[in-house]
């Protein structure tokens, strides 16, 4: 049996009430099976959107037995369209400014929150800024701070866009706003601004559990990444895939649900 059979997905836009015209486009993913348990909220990577999730929310939508919520960050996917420089602030921003638009259109208090890479990051921010109201992290290929190799895997991906071929793929997904996703993912990883950037001041007030997740052969992040937040984050849980790259919930998704369903039964 499809897992479409067992789960109803809706789509809905919401208005951010301090951005004339703005709104962000989210996916909800309800299992018939739901259980009592608050919903997960999904954060994307530099790149992504809800469409890039491919399968992986309806699959923890079945897994888990609780709603899975993903939006496309302003500027992203099927969201409105931007044109500003975006700020070097951008990831507690969007724990600050637009994830509560989120919260308000659901009208949700518990959550838990799963991000990837850079929504890795943002999801750590959200529980320090939200320690009564998150209930678990789940951070997946999460960069703890900026190093060379990010900005050179950075670099070195960023250039492969200039192929029409690989631009086009991309553009399937951010449509007229690829240019400024591709330019708003170096402008802020690989700027001197940003270079200073680091997790660290908002490990020490996170109280609820964080799993994270990461692929041994990760060409964006170093181990020492998914070491560090471990490290300094109380209640976590590290898992280092075997054979994995930079997307474990896309190369070992099976694996990645397991250890999402055991830790959040546990927790």
């Amino acid at each position: 049996m499809k897992n479409i059979a067992l789960c109803q997905v809706k789509t809905f836009s919401i208005s951010l009430a301090n951005l004339s015209s703005t709104q962000l486009f989210v996916t909800q993913w309800q299992p018939n099976s739901i259980t009592q348990q608050p919903p997960i909220i999904l954060l994307h990577d530099s790149l992504g959107c809800v469409a890039l999730w491919k399968d992986f929310p309806e699959a923890l939508a079945v897994a888990t037995g609780q709603t899975v919520i993903a939006y496309d960050r302003w500027g992203f996917g099927q969201s409105s369209q931007r044109t500003d420089k975006i700020s070097h602030q951008f990831i507690e921003q969007e724990a600050i400014e637009f994830f509560p638009f989120i919260l308000q259109a659901f009208q949700i208090d518990k959550f838990f929150v799963l991000g990837h890479s850079v929504g890795g990051c943002m999801a750590i921010t959200i529980a320090n800024k939200y320690p009564q109201q998150c209930l678990a992290v789940m951070a997946i290929s999460t960069q703890a701070f900026v190093d060379k190799q990010v900005t050179n895997s950075i670099i070195a991906n960023h250039a492969s866009f200039a192929d029409a071929k690989n631009f086009a793929r991309l553009a399937r997904y951010h449509a007229n706003n690829t240019h400024w996703v591709l330019d708003a993912w170096v402008s802020t990883w690989c700027s001197q601004e940003f270079s200073s950037w680091s997790l660290q001041p908002y490990f020490a007030d996170i109280i609820c559990p964080v799993l994270v997740i990461q692929g041994q052969n990760d060409a964006y992040n170093a181990i020492i990444h998914s070491q560090t937040i471990a490290e300094n984050i109380a209640k976590s849980h590290l898992h280092i895939l075997p054979n994995t790259g930079h997307f474990p919930h896309r190369e070992k998704k099976d694996e990645v649900l397991q250890l999402i369903k055991e830790f959040l039964s546990s927790n």
